[in-house]
């Protein structure tokens, strides 16, 4: 009967390594062209811009019928671009990766439960790209591509201040020769909240706490113009929707797609989230949905009562006791420093919009921002508080007529779901539109993650990599759209680093890679992966000592504890991290 399903779905991925090629696959296996490309989209491997669209409205729920209906295609054709579902496709016919999922997701309930924010599906959930543009599908491929630029990113996770000993026992038995780092190839414009999940990924832990980016302070005191403890609310308002997030408590619109359930593994979730095209679809990171939260939050707290800092408290405590002070100072909104405001709400003012990407903020390290970027970020917040009083009452509208078109889907859903997807689709476009395009100006991130463990990585970008197609279609006034193979794309994609040299060999297929499949590719890795609660850097340590020098038994019941939280031990190719 010829080979057995396992070895048959393994040589589809592993001869799609060698030979990027569906079609040369297919022949040289003797299967589907069909059945080639659904094995690589199951696993993750390869996409294109309808493979894309049809998952993203596959995902939303739409059925094969109603996708075929609304892209105006058979309905064989969007089942050739669909991933097999586990448990349609035979569990022979499975990668060993694919296999060891299984026995991953019977001991993952408990990762779905720990999710940050077990976020339900929205009844519409608008699908633009990071650009704010919405991508049509046509039946040639048009290149240029959408994304021309890739990012070499390192992200180590920040050890500064453990003892030596620990230090030797990350690189014995953590297998980390200069720290616990990962390098890996994005394309330039993954958005934050999109690099969150592959860093979840990168480094073995399952998205159970909360996190955030933040900048360094040297370059937060550039865009405020002073340093955050001599800065007002109303003068870090300026840049809430531009750069930092105003401090909300929805925990559904800050973690709007975590909707991880345990009905596949959760390694295979991060994929999905990390993989693009890359879409914000929250509500309240848009500019002008920052300035009017800013608005009604100022309007509803004219003065706040701040609490003294821990040093303050300390010392007139005797004072505070005997009741000759007041605990709280109360203070106008208009004058409110941004650490006062930080106590009273108990969160950080400095946390990055998500919905920003890689390349409108990091710098190749050793490269300086434009002169005088301080200035120019001045200037364009006077520009975008400008726009907001422009298209506030529009802005104010659209929730009245979202309101109303919610109040009657709720009604009869089938009579005004059309209604309600265009208004809410006019809505995305006008905000997306109003979100202002940064240019870079740092040469480092810190992500913070489980604010209990302490975890932090820095993220700096060791190289930016420019691609371009190594074959156009002319014509008489210039070049037309040409049908071609995503394949035919792949092989002829030349990349340039930024020295302007051409790029070749293993980096170069990563580099297209990240290009083509919008998906990260780790090139690098030192150290093993960490895990969620075991106590941050210090805890991982003590793990570590626990697993290799107690006696067997206990070494065994911490070892079956690890394996819960997804840790192996092993050593994984960097090709293979995500």
């Amino acid at each position: 009967m010829g080979k057995d399903y396992t070895s048959r779905y393994q040589e589809i991925i592993d001869a799609y390594r060698e030979t990027p090629s569906i079609k040369k696959i297919a022949a040289q296996l003797g299967v589907s062209v069909s059945k080639v490309r659904r094995t690589l989209i199951t696993e993750g491997l390869w996409s294109s811009k309808a493979s894309r669209r049809i998952g993203i409205l596959y995902d939303q729920g739409l059925s094969v019928t109603e996708i075929s209906d609304r892209l105006n295609i058979v309905e064989t054709g969007v089942v050739a671009y669909l991933p097999y579902s586990r448990g349609s496709y035979d569990d022979k016919d499975r990668s060993d990766e694919a296999r060891r999922s299984v026995a991953y997701r019977n001991r993952k309930t408990s990762a779905a439960e720990r999710q940050v924010n077990r976020n339900d599906s929205s009844m519409i959930n608008i699908t633009l790209s990071s650009d704010g543009v919405a991508h049509e599908d046509s039946p040639e491929l048009c290149y240029p591509l959408s994304e021309t630029e890739a990012m070499l990113l390192h992200l180590e996770i920040a050890t500064e201040g453990i003892s030596p000993e620990d230090r030797e026992v990350l690189r014995r038995y953590g297998r980390a020769q200069g720290g616990i780092s990962r390098d890996i190839v994005v394309p330039a414009n993954i958005t934050l909240h999109a690099l969150h999940y592959a860093i979840q990924r990168a480094f073995g832990w399952q998205n159970s706490h909360l996190h955030h980016y933040r900048m360094p302070d040297n370059v937060i005191r550039g865009i405020l113009g002073k340093s955050k403890q001599e800065t007002t609310f109303p003068e870090w308002g300026r840049f809430c929707g531009l750069y930092f997030r105003f401090p909300s408590e929805d925990m559904n619109d800050l973690y709007w797609d975590d909707d991880y359930d345990g009905t596949i593994s959760i390694k295979s979730w991060l994929r999905q989230k990390y993989t693009g095209s890359y879409i914000y679809g929250g509500v309240r990171e848009h500019y002008l949905e920052s300035q009017i939260q800013l608005a009604e939050f100022c309007k509803a707290n004219p003065v706040l009562r701040v609490p003294p800092t821990f040093q303050e408290w300390q010392q007139h405590k005797a004072a505070l006791d005997d009741g000759a002070l007041t605990h709280d100072e109360v203070v106008s909104i208009d004058s409110v420093l941004i650490g006062g405001l930080e106590r009273i709400l108990e969160k950080p003012l400095d946390e990055l919009l998500e919905r920003l990407t890689a390349k409108e903020l990091l710098l190749p390290s050793g490269v300086k921002p434009e002169p005088n970027w301080e200035t120019d970020i001045t200037k364009l917040s006077q520009k975008q508080q400008k726009l907001f009083e422009e298209k506030k009452d529009a802005l104010i509208d659209y929730h009245r007529r979202i309101g109303q078109a919610m109040h009657r889907l709720e009604q009869n859903r089938e009579q005004w779901i059309h209604s309600f997807n265009a208004i809410a689709y006019d809505y995305s476009r006008f905000v997306c539109a109003a979100n202002a395009k940064l240019s870079p100006i740092t040469d480092r991130l810190r992500y913070e993650y489980d604010y209990g463990d302490s975890w932090n990585i820095d993220i700096s970008c060791k190289e930016i990599f420019r691609t371009e197609i190594g074959f156009d279609c002319p014509k008489m006034e210039g070049f037309q759209a040409c049908a071609v193979e995503d394949a035919q794309v792949f092989s002829s994609l030349k990349v340039y680093d930024g020295q302007n040299q051409r790029v070749r060999g293993e980096l170069r297929t990563s580099v297209a890679t990240a290009i083509m499949n919008w998906r990260p590719v780790c090139v690098s890795a030192d150290g093993l992966c960490v895990m969620d609660d075991v106590g941050g850097i210090p805890g991982y340590c003590e793990f570590l000592r626990d697993i290799h020098e107690l006696p067997d038994d206990e070494a065994e019941q911490r070892k079956d504890w690890a394996r819960s939280m997804g840790w192996t031990g092993r050593r994984v190719k960097p090709e293979q991290i995500l």
